[in-house]
């Protein structure tokens, strides 16, 4: 059972229609649709707010494998509360949000010193960030010894991720291009060839990524 019929069985289970689910978890309905209908998933924030509406374990929405559904404990708390691997999704979860955090500043910094510098050199600060941040995306499955049936999480923490990771290395990829060519060039093409490679590589990527 995919991520989307799961979310579907346990919202009709709730009798609640798309637009009550939506308004729960502060987005469209379209967005709850889509997940639906499997051709967009949940970000990582909004998947834990669904484990805790739906009193489900993550484990059980990602893994397609996990059919039965978690049942609130006892004493009251939900099993996402007491359930350590939940706890330990949390962590994960965490995780991902820092990497965003610190893509984000990378871009955010290499963007202002390259604004009041005009040198290559002045964008290494915001991609030694950005690296930070895929070692912390990456590095996440090694740390926390998670199965490759988790790695779904990683491939939708790139897809978010790849519009903000790109614009440097291809910035940087369409200057060294130009600078070995033989000939003269008007100042504004390696800028052109940066945005198209930009607007061709990144929905290539995450459309790569959506469907893996």
């Amino acid at each position: 059972m995919t991520m989307g019929e799961k979310i579907q069985l346990l919202r009709k289970k709730q009798n609640w229609s798309q637009e009550i689910l939506a308004e729960k978890l502060s987005v469209s309905r379209q967005a709850v649709s889509l997940w639906e209908r499997d051709e967009s998933q949940p970000e990582l924030d909004k998947l834990l707010k669904l484990a805790k509406i739906f009193s489900v374990t993550t484990d059980y929405l990602i893994d397609d494998s996990v059919t039965e559904i978690a049942s609130p404990v006892s004493c009251g708390k939900t099993s996402f509360e007491n359930n350590p691997k939940e706890k330990e999704s949390r962590h994960i979860t965490e995780f991902f949000l820092l990497a965003t955090f610190l893509d984000a500043v990378g871009l955010l910094l290499s963007a202002l010193l390259w604004k009041e510098y005009q040198r290559y050199v002045m964008l290494l600060p915001g991609l030694v960030l950005q690296l930070l941040a895929l070692v912390l995306a990456v590095g996440v499955f090694h740390w926390f010894d998670l199965p490759q049936s988790k790695n779904r999480m990683l491939r939708r923490w790139f897809a978010k991720n790849m519009w903000l990771l790109l614009p440097i290395p291809v910035l940087w990829l369409s200057r060294v291009i130009f600078s070995l060519l033989p000939f003269p060039y008007l100042g504004i093409l390696p800028d052109m060839l940066s945005l198209i490679m930009y607007l061709t590589i990144c929905p290539l990527a995450v459309r790569f990524l959506n469907k893996a």
